[in-house]
Protein backbone atom coordinates (compact mmCIF):
# COMPACT_ATOMS: atom_id res chain seq x y z
CA UNK A 1 0.00 0.00 0.00
CA UNK A 2 3.05 2.42 0.74
CA UNK A 3 3.95 1.77 -2.60
CA UNK A 4 1.67 3.39 -4.18
CA UNK A 5 1.99 6.99 -2.56
CA UNK A 6 4.03 8.08 -5.14
CA UNK A 7 1.30 7.86 -7.82
CA UNK A 8 -0.87 9.81 -5.04
CA UNK A 9 2.04 12.64 -4.98
CA UNK A 10 1.75 12.42 -8.86
CA UNK A 11 -1.84 13.23 -8.95
CA UNK A 12 -1.70 16.00 -6.87
CA UNK A 13 0.97 17.88 -8.78
CA UNK A 14 -1.38 17.56 -11.93
CA UNK A 15 -1.35 21.13 -13.98
CA UNK A 16 -3.55 23.50 -14.62
CA UNK A 17 -3.78 23.74 -18.36
CA UNK A 18 -4.75 27.22 -20.19
CA UNK A 19 -7.76 27.51 -22.46
CA UNK A 20 -7.42 29.75 -25.34
CA UNK A 21 -9.96 32.34 -25.50
CA UNK A 22 -11.91 32.39 -27.47
CA UNK A 23 -12.28 29.06 -27.31
CA UNK A 24 -13.54 26.12 -30.10
CA UNK A 25 -16.46 24.00 -29.43
CA UNK A 26 -14.99 20.61 -29.74
CA UNK A 27 -18.67 18.48 -29.85
CA UNK A 28 -20.02 21.91 -32.62
CA UNK A 29 -19.22 19.89 -35.79
CA UNK A 30 -21.38 16.83 -33.96
CA UNK A 31 -24.69 18.37 -33.00
CA UNK A 32 -26.18 16.96 -35.59
CA UNK A 33 -25.42 13.73 -35.01
CA UNK A 34 -26.26 13.91 -31.38
CA UNK A 35 -29.79 14.92 -32.20
CA UNK A 36 -30.52 11.94 -34.43
CA UNK A 37 -30.11 9.55 -31.31
CA UNK A 38 -33.39 7.97 -29.65
CA UNK A 39 -34.10 5.02 -27.61
CA UNK A 40 -37.04 3.28 -26.89
CA UNK A 41 -39.64 5.19 -24.40
CA UNK A 42 -39.44 2.46 -21.96
CA UNK A 43 -35.91 2.97 -21.46
CA UNK A 44 -36.44 7.02 -21.24
CA UNK A 45 -38.18 6.66 -18.48
CA UNK A 46 -35.69 4.24 -16.52
CA UNK A 47 -33.31 6.94 -17.30
CA UNK A 48 -35.77 10.37 -15.81
CA UNK A 49 -36.36 7.85 -12.89
CA UNK A 50 -32.79 7.27 -12.58
CA UNK A 51 -31.81 11.00 -12.50
CA UNK A 52 -34.61 11.61 -9.40
CA UNK A 53 -32.59 9.34 -7.36
CA UNK A 54 -31.19 12.22 -4.62
CA UNK A 55 -27.91 9.57 -3.67
CA UNK A 56 -25.06 10.17 -5.64
CA UNK A 57 -23.92 6.48 -5.61
CA UNK A 58 -27.62 4.78 -5.93
CA UNK A 59 -27.75 6.73 -8.93
CA UNK A 60 -24.48 5.74 -10.26
CA UNK A 61 -25.75 2.30 -9.48
CA UNK A 62 -28.49 2.76 -11.61
CA UNK A 63 -27.28 3.96 -14.65
CA UNK A 64 -24.49 1.34 -14.80
CA UNK A 65 -27.57 -1.33 -14.10
CA UNK A 66 -29.18 0.01 -16.91
CA UNK A 67 -25.83 0.11 -19.19
CA UNK A 68 -25.32 -3.15 -18.13
CA UNK A 69 -28.17 -4.82 -19.59
CA UNK A 70 -28.58 -2.86 -22.68
CA UNK A 71 -28.10 -4.22 -25.88
CA UNK A 72 -26.46 -1.03 -26.85
CA UNK A 73 -24.87 0.61 -24.31
CA UNK A 74 -22.82 3.18 -26.11
CA UNK A 75 -25.43 4.50 -28.45
CA UNK A 76 -27.18 4.70 -24.70
CA UNK A 77 -24.03 7.01 -23.43
CA UNK A 78 -24.30 9.23 -27.16
CA UNK A 79 -28.34 9.34 -26.16
CA UNK A 80 -27.55 10.33 -22.41
CA UNK A 81 -25.23 13.09 -23.38
CA UNK A 82 -27.30 14.55 -26.46
CA UNK A 83 -29.96 15.17 -23.63
CA UNK A 84 -27.32 17.28 -21.68
CA UNK A 85 -26.80 19.12 -25.14
CA UNK A 86 -29.97 19.85 -25.36
CA UNK A 87 -30.18 21.52 -21.89
CA UNK A 88 -32.80 18.22 -20.07
CA UNK A 89 -31.76 18.65 -16.44
CA UNK A 90 -31.71 14.26 -16.21
CA UNK A 91 -29.21 14.31 -19.54
CA UNK A 92 -26.98 16.67 -17.48
CA UNK A 93 -27.82 15.47 -14.01
CA UNK A 94 -26.80 11.68 -15.36
CA UNK A 95 -23.92 12.27 -17.56
CA UNK A 96 -22.35 13.96 -14.90
CA UNK A 97 -22.67 11.03 -12.90
CA UNK A 98 -20.98 8.47 -15.22
CA UNK A 99 -18.53 10.90 -15.77
CA UNK A 100 -17.49 10.66 -12.22
CA UNK A 101 -14.04 9.35 -10.86
CA UNK A 102 -12.56 9.46 -7.55
CA UNK A 103 -8.95 10.57 -6.91
CA UNK A 104 -6.37 8.17 -5.56
CA UNK A 105 -8.19 6.97 -1.74
CA UNK A 106 -4.62 6.39 -0.74
CA UNK A 107 -4.34 10.22 -1.66
CA UNK A 108 -7.71 11.44 0.94
CA UNK A 109 -5.89 9.35 3.69
CA UNK A 110 -2.55 10.79 3.40
CA UNK A 111 -3.88 14.70 3.18
CA UNK A 112 -6.20 13.90 5.96
CA UNK A 113 -4.39 11.65 8.15
CA UNK A 114 -2.75 14.25 10.74
CA UNK A 115 -6.10 14.56 11.95
CA UNK A 116 -6.19 18.20 12.61
CA UNK A 117 -9.44 19.08 12.81
CA UNK A 118 -10.06 16.22 14.80
CA UNK A 119 -7.30 17.20 17.56
CA UNK A 120 -8.71 20.74 17.93
CA UNK A 121 -11.98 19.56 18.69
CA UNK A 122 -11.32 16.41 20.84
CA UNK A 123 -9.40 19.84 22.93
CA UNK A 124 -11.90 22.09 22.81
CA UNK A 125 -14.42 19.50 24.48
CA UNK A 126 -11.54 18.60 27.23
CA UNK A 127 -11.34 22.47 28.07
CA UNK A 128 -15.01 22.74 28.12
CA UNK A 129 -15.22 19.90 30.71
CA UNK A 130 -12.37 21.15 32.55
CA UNK A 131 -13.98 24.43 32.80
CA UNK A 132 -17.44 23.11 33.66
CA UNK A 133 -19.51 24.05 30.47
CA UNK A 134 -22.25 21.94 28.86
CA UNK A 135 -21.31 20.21 25.89
CA UNK A 136 -23.48 20.89 22.58
CA UNK A 137 -25.26 17.79 21.60
CA UNK A 138 -22.90 17.10 18.34
CA UNK A 139 -20.01 17.60 20.67
CA UNK A 140 -21.06 14.72 23.30
CA UNK A 141 -21.77 12.42 19.86
CA UNK A 142 -18.05 13.44 18.63
CA UNK A 143 -16.34 12.35 21.61
CA UNK A 144 -18.79 9.15 22.21
CA UNK A 145 -17.75 8.20 18.08
CA UNK A 146 -13.95 9.08 18.90
CA UNK A 147 -13.68 6.68 22.09
CA UNK A 148 -15.34 3.44 20.17
CA UNK A 149 -13.58 3.60 17.13
CA UNK A 150 -10.44 3.67 19.17
CA UNK A 151 -11.76 0.07 20.61
CA UNK A 152 -13.74 -1.04 17.76
CA UNK A 153 -11.35 -0.66 15.00
CA UNK A 154 -7.54 -1.12 16.16
CA UNK A 155 -4.75 -0.13 13.95
CA UNK A 156 -1.26 -1.48 14.61
CA UNK A 157 1.33 -0.03 16.85
CA UNK A 158 0.61 1.46 20.25
CA UNK A 159 -2.42 3.43 22.01
CA UNK A 160 -2.84 5.99 24.64
CA UNK A 161 -5.11 5.30 26.78
CA UNK A 162 -6.36 8.40 27.94
CA UNK A 163 -5.67 10.30 24.51
CA UNK A 164 -6.37 7.07 21.79
CA UNK A 165 -6.54 9.92 18.78
CA UNK A 166 -3.52 11.23 19.83
CA UNK A 167 -1.68 8.48 18.02
CA UNK A 168 -3.94 7.90 14.87
CA UNK A 169 -1.33 9.85 12.40
CA UNK A 170 1.31 7.54 13.23
CA UNK A 171 -0.46 4.12 13.78
CA UNK A 172 -2.70 4.87 10.17
CA UNK A 173 0.53 5.44 8.67
CA UNK A 174 1.85 2.31 9.88
CA UNK A 175 -1.33 0.80 8.06
CA UNK A 176 -0.91 2.49 5.05
CA UNK A 177 3.07 0.56 4.33
CA UNK A 178 1.35 -2.35 5.61
CA UNK A 179 0.67 -4.64 2.44
CA UNK A 180 -2.14 -6.07 4.23
CA UNK A 181 -5.77 -4.47 3.61
CA UNK A 182 -7.39 -5.84 6.69
CA UNK A 183 -6.68 -2.20 8.42
CA UNK A 184 -8.89 -0.19 5.44
CA UNK A 185 -12.17 -0.01 7.51
CA UNK A 186 -9.95 1.12 10.85
CA UNK A 187 -8.09 3.54 8.69
CA UNK A 188 -11.32 4.65 6.14
CA UNK A 189 -13.24 5.36 9.34
CA UNK A 190 -10.84 7.61 11.25
CA UNK A 191 -10.32 9.81 8.11
CA UNK A 192 -14.18 9.99 8.02
CA UNK A 193 -14.38 10.87 11.64
CA UNK A 194 -11.55 13.98 10.76
CA UNK A 195 -14.01 14.76 7.75
CA UNK A 196 -16.80 15.29 10.30
CA UNK A 197 -14.64 17.12 12.54
CA UNK A 198 -13.84 19.89 9.88
CA UNK A 199 -17.86 20.19 9.14
CA UNK A 200 -18.09 20.75 12.84
CA UNK A 201 -15.04 23.61 12.81
CA UNK A 202 -16.97 25.34 9.73
CA UNK A 203 -20.64 24.99 10.69
CA UNK A 204 -19.14 26.69 14.08
CA UNK A 205 -17.29 29.19 12.09
CA UNK A 206 -20.10 30.46 9.77
CA UNK A 207 -22.90 30.36 12.03
CA UNK A 208 -20.85 32.62 14.38
CA UNK A 209 -19.47 35.68 11.93
CA UNK A 210 -21.02 38.80 10.32
CA UNK A 211 -21.96 36.96 6.71
CA UNK A 212 -22.07 40.73 5.31
CA UNK A 213 -18.19 41.28 6.46
CA UNK A 214 -16.85 37.87 5.40
CA UNK A 215 -18.44 36.76 2.55
CA UNK A 216 -15.56 35.78 0.92
CA UNK A 217 -14.54 33.28 3.95
CA UNK A 218 -18.33 31.98 3.82
CA UNK A 219 -18.28 31.25 0.44
CA UNK A 220 -14.92 29.38 0.50
CA UNK A 221 -15.82 27.62 3.84
CA UNK A 222 -19.41 26.41 2.13
CA UNK A 223 -17.33 25.60 -0.94
CA UNK A 224 -15.03 23.50 1.13
CA UNK A 225 -18.13 21.75 3.25
CA UNK A 226 -19.38 20.50 -0.06
CA UNK A 227 -16.23 19.45 -1.30
CA UNK A 228 -15.88 17.54 2.29
CA UNK A 229 -19.42 15.70 1.70
CA UNK A 230 -17.83 14.26 -1.85
CA UNK A 231 -15.09 13.02 -0.12
CA UNK A 232 -16.89 11.08 2.87
CA UNK A 233 -19.23 9.82 -0.25
CA UNK A 234 -16.10 8.23 -1.47
CA UNK A 235 -14.85 6.95 1.36
CA UNK A 236 -18.48 4.80 1.69
CA UNK A 237 -17.97 3.69 -1.70
CA UNK A 238 -16.44 -0.31 -2.39
CA UNK A 239 -13.30 1.37 -3.79
CA UNK A 240 -9.47 -0.28 -1.99
CA UNK A 241 -7.40 1.60 -0.77
CA UNK A 242 -4.57 0.89 -2.93
CA UNK A 243 -6.69 1.41 -5.58
CA UNK A 244 -5.43 4.41 -8.19
CA UNK A 245 -8.07 7.01 -9.89
CA UNK A 246 -10.68 5.19 -10.73
CA UNK A 247 -13.39 6.44 -13.23
CA UNK A 248 -16.51 5.02 -11.30
CA UNK A 249 -18.60 3.88 -14.01
CA UNK A 250 -15.76 1.58 -15.23
CA UNK A 251 -15.46 0.17 -12.02
CA UNK A 252 -19.16 -1.27 -11.90
CA UNK A 253 -18.99 -2.34 -15.80
CA UNK A 254 -16.27 -4.05 -15.45
CA UNK A 255 -15.28 -6.11 -18.31
CA UNK A 256 -18.25 -4.18 -20.16
CA UNK A 257 -16.52 -1.18 -20.62
CA UNK A 258 -13.39 -1.29 -22.98
CA UNK A 259 -15.88 -2.87 -25.33
CA UNK A 260 -18.34 0.17 -24.93
CA UNK A 261 -15.20 2.78 -25.21
CA UNK A 262 -14.52 1.03 -28.67
CA UNK A 263 -17.81 1.20 -29.93
CA UNK A 264 -18.17 5.15 -28.72
CA UNK A 265 -14.72 5.88 -30.90
CA UNK A 266 -16.68 4.94 -34.07
CA UNK A 267 -18.61 7.97 -33.75
CA UNK A 268 -17.16 11.89 -34.07
CA UNK A 269 -19.18 12.08 -30.72
CA UNK A 270 -18.38 9.44 -29.23
CA UNK A 271 -14.96 9.77 -30.21
CA UNK A 272 -15.40 12.76 -28.10
CA UNK A 273 -17.13 11.15 -24.78
CA UNK A 274 -14.28 8.51 -24.89
CA UNK A 275 -11.77 11.09 -25.01
CA UNK A 276 -13.69 12.95 -21.82
CA UNK A 277 -13.73 9.85 -20.20
CA UNK A 278 -9.50 9.21 -20.30
CA UNK A 279 -9.23 12.51 -19.32
CA UNK A 280 -11.08 11.78 -16.04
CA UNK A 281 -9.48 8.95 -15.65
CA UNK A 282 -6.59 10.79 -15.08
CA UNK A 283 -7.57 14.26 -13.43
CA UNK A 284 -10.38 12.50 -11.13
CA UNK A 285 -12.23 15.80 -11.00
CA UNK A 286 -15.13 15.63 -7.99
CA UNK A 287 -18.66 15.66 -8.78
CA UNK A 288 -19.19 19.31 -7.15
CA UNK A 289 -16.23 20.56 -9.23
CA UNK A 290 -17.19 19.46 -12.24
CA UNK A 291 -20.86 20.91 -12.10
CA UNK A 292 -19.45 24.14 -11.00
CA UNK A 293 -16.88 24.60 -13.07
CA UNK A 294 -18.94 23.18 -16.13
CA UNK A 295 -21.21 26.16 -15.77
CA UNK A 296 -18.99 28.48 -14.99
CA UNK A 297 -16.85 28.21 -18.49
CA UNK A 298 -20.52 28.43 -20.26
CA UNK A 299 -20.95 31.69 -18.07
CA UNK A 300 -17.61 33.04 -19.43
CA UNK A 301 -17.89 31.95 -22.79
CA UNK A 302 -21.14 33.36 -23.15
CA UNK A 303 -19.89 37.09 -22.25
CA UNK A 304 -21.49 39.44 -24.06
CA UNK A 305 -18.39 41.66 -24.42
CA UNK A 306 -15.46 39.16 -24.76
CA UNK A 307 -17.38 36.36 -26.77
CA UNK A 308 -17.27 35.83 -30.30
CA UNK A 309 -20.98 36.82 -31.66
CA UNK A 310 -20.78 33.73 -33.41
CA UNK A 311 -19.75 31.44 -31.13
CA UNK A 312 -22.39 28.88 -30.20
CA UNK A 313 -21.74 27.31 -26.53
CA UNK A 314 -22.89 23.71 -25.97
CA UNK A 315 -22.40 22.59 -22.61
CA UNK A 316 -20.47 19.32 -23.84
CA UNK A 317 -17.93 21.70 -25.16
CA UNK A 318 -17.66 23.85 -21.78
CA UNK A 319 -17.48 19.90 -19.92
CA UNK A 320 -14.74 19.16 -22.02
CA UNK A 321 -12.44 22.16 -21.80
CA UNK A 322 -12.99 21.81 -17.76
CA UNK A 323 -11.97 18.18 -17.75
CA UNK A 324 -9.25 19.05 -19.98
CA UNK A 325 -7.70 21.65 -18.57
CA UNK A 326 -8.41 22.61 -15.02
CA UNK A 327 -6.22 21.10 -11.97
CA UNK A 328 -6.12 21.78 -8.55
CA UNK A 329 -9.57 23.38 -8.79
CA UNK A 330 -8.66 26.12 -10.79
CA UNK A 331 -9.19 27.11 -14.38
CA UNK A 332 -6.65 29.51 -16.56
CA UNK A 333 -7.87 31.26 -19.76
CA UNK A 334 -5.43 33.40 -21.66
CA UNK A 335 -7.22 36.10 -24.27
CA UNK A 336 -6.28 36.51 -27.46
CA UNK A 337 -4.83 40.18 -26.97
CA UNK A 338 -4.67 43.38 -24.92
CA UNK A 339 -5.58 43.51 -21.25
CA UNK A 340 -8.80 42.22 -19.49
CA UNK A 341 -11.05 45.15 -18.18
CA UNK A 342 -11.50 44.02 -14.84
CA UNK A 343 -15.09 45.11 -14.29
CA UNK A 344 -16.13 43.14 -16.86
CA UNK A 345 -15.21 40.21 -14.98
CA UNK A 346 -15.74 41.59 -11.41
CA UNK A 347 -16.38 38.65 -9.35
CA UNK A 348 -15.48 36.58 -6.19
CA UNK A 349 -13.30 33.89 -7.16
CA UNK A 350 -11.76 35.67 -10.94
CA UNK A 351 -8.69 37.48 -10.91
CA UNK A 352 -7.47 38.75 -13.52
CA UNK A 353 -3.54 39.81 -14.61
CA UNK A 354 -3.07 41.26 -17.76
CA UNK A 355 -4.66 39.10 -20.17
CA UNK A 356 -4.83 36.05 -17.69
CA UNK A 357 -8.05 35.37 -16.39
CA UNK A 358 -7.49 32.66 -13.47
CA UNK A 359 -10.53 31.09 -11.21
CA UNK A 360 -10.71 29.65 -8.35
CA UNK A 361 -13.19 27.10 -8.02
CA UNK A 362 -13.26 27.32 -3.99
CA UNK A 363 -14.25 31.29 -4.28
CA UNK A 364 -17.17 30.76 -6.46
CA UNK A 365 -20.76 31.13 -5.24
CA UNK A 366 -21.93 28.19 -6.75
CA UNK A 367 -26.06 29.50 -6.75
CA UNK A 368 -24.62 31.91 -9.43
CA UNK A 369 -23.89 29.73 -11.99
CA UNK A 370 -25.61 26.42 -11.19
CA UNK A 371 -29.54 26.05 -10.64
CA UNK A 372 -31.66 22.88 -9.46
CA UNK A 373 -30.95 19.73 -10.56
CA UNK A 374 -26.89 20.87 -11.52
CA UNK A 375 -28.68 22.79 -14.68
CA UNK A 376 -26.04 25.72 -15.61
CA UNK A 377 -27.80 28.93 -15.13
CA UNK A 378 -27.23 32.19 -17.65
CA UNK A 379 -25.56 34.47 -15.74
CA UNK A 380 -26.26 38.02 -16.37
CA UNK A 381 -22.82 40.01 -17.10
CA UNK A 382 -24.93 43.38 -16.70
CA UNK A 383 -25.72 43.34 -13.49
CA UNK A 384 -23.02 43.71 -10.89
CA UNK A 385 -22.45 40.82 -8.45
CA UNK A 386 -23.25 42.19 -4.39
CA UNK A 387 -19.98 41.28 -2.91
CA UNK A 388 -21.97 41.25 0.53
CA UNK A 389 -24.57 38.22 -0.95
CA UNK A 390 -24.56 34.73 0.09
CA UNK A 391 -26.36 32.22 -1.13
CA UNK A 392 -27.93 31.25 2.04
CA UNK A 393 -30.44 28.94 0.05
CA UNK A 394 -27.34 26.28 -0.45
CA UNK A 395 -25.83 27.18 3.22
CA UNK A 396 -28.80 26.19 4.77
CA UNK A 397 -29.50 22.90 2.75
CA UNK A 398 -25.82 21.99 3.31
CA UNK A 399 -26.35 21.54 7.04
CA UNK A 400 -30.26 21.03 7.27
CA UNK A 401 -29.65 18.16 9.26
CA UNK A 402 -27.34 19.58 11.70
CA UNK A 403 -29.26 20.96 14.69
CA UNK A 404 -26.34 22.08 16.23
CA UNK A 405 -25.11 24.43 13.34
CA UNK A 406 -29.26 25.21 12.55
CA UNK A 407 -29.89 26.54 16.23
CA UNK A 408 -26.75 28.41 15.98
CA UNK A 409 -27.72 29.65 12.40
CA UNK A 410 -30.68 31.00 14.01
CA UNK A 411 -29.29 32.71 17.07
CA UNK A 412 -27.30 34.72 14.56
CA UNK A 413 -29.44 38.12 13.98
CA UNK A 414 -27.23 38.86 10.85
CA UNK A 415 -28.52 35.76 8.87
CA UNK A 416 -31.66 34.90 10.68
CA UNK A 417 -33.66 38.69 10.07
CA UNK A 418 -32.67 38.02 6.43
CA UNK A 419 -36.28 37.24 4.43
CA UNK A 420 -36.53 34.05 3.58
CA UNK A 421 -33.98 32.51 5.42
CA UNK A 422 -36.50 31.13 9.09
CA UNK A 423 -39.11 30.29 6.46
CA UNK A 424 -36.81 27.82 4.69
CA UNK A 425 -35.46 26.22 7.97
CA UNK A 426 -39.20 25.88 8.85
CA UNK A 427 -40.13 24.17 5.66
CA UNK A 428 -36.92 21.62 4.97
CA UNK A 429 -36.03 20.85 8.63
CA UNK A 430 -37.26 18.03 10.29
CA UNK A 431 -35.50 18.53 13.76
CA UNK A 432 -39.07 18.97 16.53
CA UNK A 433 -36.11 20.34 18.80
CA UNK A 434 -34.94 23.62 15.81
CA UNK A 435 -38.88 23.68 14.37
CA UNK A 436 -40.07 24.12 18.07
CA UNK A 437 -37.31 26.49 18.88
CA UNK A 438 -38.46 28.70 15.52
CA UNK A 439 -42.26 28.14 17.16
CA UNK A 440 -41.11 29.66 20.67
CA UNK A 441 -39.87 32.84 19.57
CA UNK A 442 -41.48 35.53 18.49
CA UNK A 443 -38.31 37.47 16.59
CA UNK A 444 -38.53 34.28 14.67
CA UNK A 445 -42.31 34.23 13.28
CA UNK A 446 -43.10 37.69 13.41
CA UNK A 447 -41.89 40.37 10.89
CA UNK A 448 -41.94 40.91 6.91
CA UNK A 449 -38.77 38.70 6.80
CA UNK A 450 -40.62 35.64 8.55
CA UNK A 451 -44.34 36.30 7.06
CA UNK A 452 -44.54 32.98 5.50
CA UNK A 453 -43.01 31.10 8.86
CA UNK A 454 -46.80 30.34 10.87
CA UNK A 455 -47.63 28.77 7.22
CA UNK A 456 -44.74 26.41 7.13
CA UNK A 457 -44.72 25.35 10.57
CA UNK A 458 -48.33 24.33 10.41
CA UNK A 459 -47.47 22.41 7.17
CA UNK A 460 -44.23 20.71 8.36
CA UNK A 461 -44.74 17.08 8.66
CA UNK A 462 -42.55 16.67 11.58
CA UNK A 463 -44.10 16.15 14.96
CA UNK A 464 -44.24 19.63 16.21
CA UNK A 465 -46.40 19.36 19.53
CA UNK A 466 -49.86 21.13 18.56
CA UNK A 467 -49.39 23.09 22.05
CA UNK A 468 -46.18 25.10 20.25
CA UNK A 469 -48.43 25.20 16.78
CA UNK A 470 -52.24 26.25 18.13
CA UNK A 471 -51.44 30.08 18.25
CA UNK A 472 -50.52 30.30 14.38
CA UNK A 473 -53.90 29.15 13.37
CA UNK A 474 -55.35 32.10 13.76
CA UNK A 475 -55.83 34.95 11.06
CA UNK A 476 -53.35 37.21 12.47
CA UNK A 477 -50.78 34.62 11.07
CA UNK A 478 -52.25 32.77 8.22
CA UNK A 479 -55.49 34.51 6.23
CA UNK A 480 -58.63 32.48 6.44
CA UNK A 481 -59.11 30.99 3.36
CA UNK A 482 -55.86 29.14 3.34
CA UNK A 483 -57.44 27.98 7.18
CA UNK A 484 -60.26 26.87 5.60
CA UNK A 485 -58.38 25.07 2.81
CA UNK A 486 -55.93 23.50 5.85
CA UNK A 487 -58.71 22.18 7.52
CA UNK A 488 -60.95 20.49 5.08
CA UNK A 489 -57.29 18.93 3.25
CA UNK A 490 -57.94 15.08 4.15
CA UNK A 491 -54.78 13.06 4.22
CA UNK A 492 -53.22 15.90 2.03
CA UNK A 493 -51.39 18.79 2.73
CA UNK A 494 -50.61 18.42 6.45
CA UNK A 495 -50.31 16.38 9.50
CA UNK A 496 -53.92 14.63 10.41
CA UNK A 497 -53.89 15.57 13.77
CA UNK A 498 -53.14 19.50 12.93
CA UNK A 499 -55.99 19.53 10.29
CA UNK A 500 -58.19 18.30 13.20
CA UNK A 501 -57.31 20.89 15.41
CA UNK A 502 -57.32 23.71 12.64
CA UNK A 503 -60.92 22.94 11.62
CA UNK A 504 -62.44 22.69 15.11
CA UNK A 505 -60.84 26.51 15.55
CA UNK A 506 -62.25 27.53 12.26
CA UNK A 507 -66.08 25.71 13.47
CA UNK A 508 -65.89 27.69 16.83
CA UNK A 509 -64.93 31.27 15.06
Amino acid sequence: MGAKLGISYEYKTERCGIISFPPDMPFAGCLDELSGIDIEQTEKNRLNEIALVPSFYKRLEGVADFLSISDNPSRDIIYIASLAVSGEPAGIQIFYTILTAVEPIDAIVEEYADFFSLKRIMQKIENKEISGKDLTEKEVWFRKKILFLSGSYPLPGSSDAKKPWMRWERNVRKALADPDERWGKAIRERIMAELEGRRLRISRIVASINPEAHNRLLTELMNESEEIKWIKKVLEMPVSLSAGSTLLIRNRLENQWEGIVDSLKKSEAGRLLADLFEFQIVKAHSYPQIRVGTSVLRSIFQHPVLSRSSLKVDILSCLYHFVRSAGKGKLKLLMSSGKIDKELLDIPGFNVQDNLLEVTLESIRSDLFVGDFDVPIDFDWSEPVEKSSVGYKSLILSYIDNNTFLTSLLNNPKISGKPGIVSLIALRCKSTSVLSLIAGRRDLYTGFANKNVPLTLLMNPAKIPISSLRKFMHVKYVDGMTLQKLASSRGGQIREEVRREIAQLVKKR
